[in-house]
């Protein structure tokens, strides 16, 4: 699946390494085959199906409350599964994620050539243009009017510090250089104003 708008989107995969795709519901029982090959298979390291159930139910829920309801808080259980690890029953979970959000690399740099580099993304993300429905009816907004976005400014703050954590040798009291290094998107447009340092 590819991106192909400037809408929010995201697309996650989670591989839960016990989990048997014939547990996740009550119709098709706990054999992963009916007899007599069912009979064969070692079922004793699968997850048992009320736990396969639980692990459905927090996913399912956090993907529609992050879709449906538009609930961007729920989007860190896709990025890293262990936001939710209180609620899934114990095991290994592989994740992947991708979205349409914008990032950009901070990169400061010293007089001595020690760098720093943090991704914008560590104080917050970095939101697309919002669109704006200006018509009651899409039809008639989509014939007349082209689409529309509000393009609104958010304010960051990155403390020295969190720099100096990345990179233990870089000395922000000897600053040289402030780089934005477009290295974490294919393609897009960043608006930037008022790049201020407060020592």
């Amino acid at each position: 699946m590819r991106f192909t708008d400037e809408h929010f989107r995201f697309k996650s995969a989670i591989y839960i390494y016990r989990a048997n795709h014939s547990r996740f519901n009550t119709a098709w029982g706990s054999l992963e085959a009916g007899p007599p090959v069912g009979w064969l298979i070692n079922d004793r390291p699968i997850m048992a199906m009320e736990e396969q159930r639980q692990v459905a139910k927090v996913f399912i829920a956090a993907f529609l409350e992050g879709t449906l309801n538009g609930k961007d808080e729920y989007l860190p259980v896709f990025k890293d599964v262990r936001h939710a690890g209180h609620w899934l029953p114990e095991d290994i979970y592989v994740n992947r994620y991708q979205d349409t959000l914008i990032e950009l690399t901070i990169e400061l740099s010293d007089n001595n050539g020690n760098c720093a580099a943090l991704p914008l993304s560590t104080v917050g993300p970095v939101h697309p243009a919002l669109t704006v429905r200006l018509a009651k009816w899409k039809w008639l907004e989509k014939k007349y009017i082209d689409e529309f976005s509000e393009r609104l400014l958010q304010t960051y703050e990155i403390p020295f510090r969190q720099f100096v954590e990345a990179n233990s040798s870089f000395d922000p009291s000897r600053l040289e250089n402030i780089r934005f290094v477009f290295d974490r998107f294919p393609n897009g447009t960043i608006m930037l104003d008022d790049i201020g340092i407060s020592m």
